[in-house]
């Protein structure tokens, strides 16, 4: 079977490429999609991005991050949430999935499980996080900062959320993947969808993958990751099986108390093909092998590679409004 790998956003590029290069070489989606997500982790100019090596505090000043891994053989998961003075919290979230009769452990109790599996203390806090946090504090830029100005007055690219990441080995196993620190300034103990199984991703080897991003505390109240898989499970394609969730989310929202909220999903099916779907009308975006190149891009952009050759390519998927046509 053909190897594949998607996933959000184009700072993900060296996750999609380090991933298919395991892949190809024989390696399994569980070991691909760590050395992706912890490739970039580890990359103090992702942090920005919100995630690892970076990552940009809550509101006390503090990196608090949030994995989680999905074995689709298994149904399995290893996630952990506000988990503190850790780069790479993917590994830890592998370590659970591997070592733990838990699914999820939260705070002290995910760093005391780190520890004990040999994790040494790392600070994901830079310096360029530490003045991005001053000067929201000065500005008292709102309770738990659903916008980000501090990142940006700083230097830091165009803020992003959450990086997910979608995998197929050659065995036909799936894996979904997800490493964030969160919204910018939250609360300390915020945990939106991302860590949560079916919310911010999921995978099933039956039929497929799924991985989300975009407002955490809006797309957990929905389970996007999991109809999207689902969706999939009746023969939609996985954009749109995508799109479908979407517009669901958004009808449902319409006539709630947030009638719009941003979105986005990364799909991927049971033979390796993948899409992606959002309600993104446009975004300005610094592409990962540019480095602070300003692109802006008609739609969300994701990047995937699939085959035994070939680079990852970015591309980007159409906007998804509650009008779209998308069966729902």
């Amino acid at each position: 079977m053909p190897v594949s790998v998607a996933a959000t956003w184009t700072f993900s590029k060296p996750a999609v490429a380090t991933a298919l290069a395991a892949l190809r070489a024989g390696g399994s989606a569980l070991d691909a999609a760590e050395a992706g997500v912890r490739a970039v982790e580890r990359d103090p100019l992702s942090g920005p991005y919100y995630i690892g090596k970076g990552g940009l505090p809550n509101a006390d000043g503090v990196v608090q991050h949030d994995a989680a891994l999905m074995d689709g053989a298994t149904m399995n998961v290893g996630a952990v949430c506000a988990l503190e003075r850790c780069s790479e919290p993917v590994a830890v979230a592998r370590l659970l999935l591997d070592n733990s009769p838990h699914s999820v452990l939260v705070g002290a109790g995910a760093s005391a499980f780190a520890a004990a599996h040999g994790v040494a203390e790392d600070e994901p806090l830079l310096p360029g996080g530490t003045a991005a946090w001053e000067e929201w504090v000065a500005e008292k830029a709102g309770a738990a900062a659903t916008t980000n100005p501090g990142a940006e007055s700083a230097g830091a690219p165009a803020p992003h959320d959450t990086m997910g990441l979608v995998a197929l080995d050659a065995q036909g196993h799936l894996v979904a993947a997800v490493s964030t620190s969160g919204m910018a300034f939250k609360a300390a103990g915020r945990v939106g969808d991302s860590p949560i199984p079916g919310s911010g991703l999921y995978a099933d080897d039956e039929v497929g993958a799924c991985v989300a991003t975009g407002d955490g505390d809006n797309i957990l109240k929905h389970c996007a990751s999991y109809a999207t898989v689902e969706n999939m499970r009746l023969g939609m394609s996985p954009t749109a099986a995508a799109e479908a969730a979407i517009v669901r989310m958004l009808r449902r929202a319409a006539r709630g108390s947030a009638p719009w909220f941003e979105v986005s999903l990364v799909a991927m099916n049971a033979a390796g093909e993948s899409g992606a779907a959002s309600n993104i009308v446009k975004w300005t975006d610094f592409l990962a092998e540019g480095r602070g190149d300003q692109v802006e891009f008609d739609g969300f952009p994701f990047c995937f590679g699939a085959g035994d050759a070939g680079e990852p390519v970015i591309a980007t998927a159409r906007t998804t409004t509650a009008d779209s046509a998308a069966s729902t």
